[in-house]
């Protein structure tokens, strides 16, 4: 959760594509737990295997949340994509904002889920 306090910390006045990219990696960390808990050893570790797998995962459950997470970490990949490649600084600070509010959630949700708790009926997804 490092990630994620980096980026609750920053100014995103000054920084928002720094902030932007803090709340995706806290983000694809989080995912990658869920992950590891669920396929183990062969857990994806590539951003966008990692964010299929994820949806994958989310398209089994019927819970509210999860689905819309899966979307989240996908549209907040494409925001840091942005932030951290393109040569024009278009990366606001309500950008920034709205990603860290996105992980923020996901980060307090993901350490609750695991493939286990899905086959035993106890998928929790508290958010």
């Amino acid at each position: 959760m490092r990630d994620l306090r980096e980026a609750e910390a920053l100014d995103l006045t000054r920084t928002p594509g720094a902030g932007v990219h803090k709340s995706y990696y806290a983000m694809h960390h989080a995912a990658r737990a869920v992950l590891l808990r669920t396929d183990g050893e062969k857990a994806a570790t590539k951003h966008g295997s990692v964010i299929g797998r994820f949806g994958q995962i989310a398209k089994t459950v019927t819970i509210d949340g999860v689905i819309s997470a899966a979307r989240d970490i996908n549209r907040v990949y494409d925001d840091r994509f942005n932030a951290d490649y393109t040569t024009e600084n278009i990366t606001t600070e309500e950008d920034a904002a709205a990603c860290l509010a996105k992980a923020q959630i996901f980060c307090a949700c993901a350490p609750r889920h695991s493939v286990s708790t899905l086959a035993e009926g106890q998928f929790t997804w508290a958010c």
